[in-house]
């Protein structure tokens, strides 16, 4: 039987890139689980000191890996916006021109 950190781990990978997640996520669920049974057999301390390394870690990665996607498409769309220069003017006059007041 699973434990209950065995089963909620595939919840916490969520916190991945779906890309990142479908491409490492069985892999590292194995990793896991093997350590798991490790550090269990090293005892509580071992244990619940991996486990918070292993979170931290995975949030570090997460965040990694959401920047370098952002970073990626930010570098399109303003490669992109370079490539249609007359177009960009025109996005960004429309974009910073103020609404029109209501009528009350």
């Amino acid at each position: 039987m699973k434990s209950f950190l065995e089963r909620i781990y595939p919840w916490i990978l969520h916190i991945c890139p779906a890309e990142f997640r479908e491409e490492y996520g069985t892999e590292m669920g194995q990793v896991f689980r093997e350590l798991y049974v490790e550090k269990q057999q090293q005892g509580s301390i071992a244990l619940i000191s991996w486990c918070m390394y292993t979170i931290l870690d995975l949030w570090v990665s997460a965040m990694r890996e959401h920047f370098l996607i952002l970073w990626q498409d930010l570098s399109y769309g303003l490669r992109t916006l370079s490539k249609n220069r007359g177009f960009t003017i025109v996005a960004v006059l429309l974009a910073t021109y103020p609404p029109a007041k209501q009528r009350k």
